[in-house]
């Protein structure tokens, strides 16, 4: 039996060693080897191509939601000045800053891609796995309407201050400010 494995053996090498088996092996190689860098050269070029949509994806993975990356720099100064809003003292200017910090936010969802055509339908189509205090939000965006809708609404402090602390810590959330 063992005499028989060799004698095969043997008999597969002289196979091998024969010119025409190894020039046909020989094209073989050759033919898988261009294929091969064919193939590496083609995933090479999809992966670069598809980069753009890998991080889009991948943003969403992430973080839950497709939040688009805004210059914090530039929200930085908005929010600046809302905050400087706050602290001169004037019902006008608590208004104005409930009215922007609100607007802010609206631009972000809407960016985002959160369907609806306003702020009140985004939030309503949102759940709190978008946004942890969207309940605070939605309080903040009715006193927003009200601002919006009666001029002669008299707003205090402590309210003024409340909403822009929810869409602070919604913003923070979102990592625009």
């Amino acid at each position: 039996m063992i005499q028989e494995l060799l004698k095969n053996f043997e008999q597969a090498l002289e196979i091998l060693n024969d010119s025409r088996v190894a020039t046909i092996y020989f094209r073989v190689k050759i033919i898988t080897l261009v294929l091969s860098s064919l193939f590496l050269i083609a995933l090479i070029i999809i992966l670069i191509k598809s980069i753009p949509y890998l991080k889009e994806s991948w943003l969403g993975t992430f973080r839950g939601t497709d939040v688009p990356t805004f210059p914090k720099s530039k929200m930085y100064r908005k929010w600046k000045v809302i905050q400087k809003r706050m602290q001169t003292g004037q019902d006008s200017n608590y208004k104005l800053a409930v009215i922007e910090a609100d607007k802010i936010l609206d631009n972000i969802l809407e960016s985002a891609g959160f369907p609806g055509k306003n702020m009140g339908e985004r939030l309503q189509n949102m759940t709190s796995a978008h946004l942890s205090n969207l309940e605070d939000i939605l309080e903040a965006h009715e006193l927003r309407n009200k601002i919006v809708n009666n001029m002669e609404l008299e707003l205090e402090f402590s309210q003024a201050e409340q909403a822009i602390k929810a869409y602070s810590a919604a913003l923070d959330e979102l990592e625009a400010i």
